[in-house]
């Protein structure tokens, strides 16, 4: 086991009685399970950080670029959410 910090952390009352109640239900400590949520925590920004990365050597679009295709394609005029979520979102970049 790793060297452990005592740390005094405030939190809400619901989330305190929460917490109890799953520490009781699964035999772990509080403790236990606040480490594991600033472990997983951690782990997902770490992951996001490396995506960001990833993504770091993409080619750029400039917003008027990105506009004009959605012209080109029809899509401005609909305004489809869901897609241009998607476009932005995709690590592939937009379909042609």
């Amino acid at each position: 086991m790793s060297a452990t910090k005592r740390a005094t952390v405030y939190i809400d009352s619901k989330l305190h009685r929460a917490l109890r109640l799953k520490s009781a239900a699964t035999d772990q400590t509080i403790s236990d399970l606040v480490n594991d949520a600033i472990r997983e925590a951690l782990a997902e920004d770490a992951d996001d950080l490396a995506a960001i990365e990833a993504r770091v050597r993409e080619p750029r679009r400039s917003f008027e670029g990105f506009v004009a295709d959605l012209k080109r394609r029809g899509l401005a005029a609909r305004h489809d959410i869901r897609l241009l979520l998607y476009e932005f979102s995709s690590p592939r970049g937009p379909r042609s």
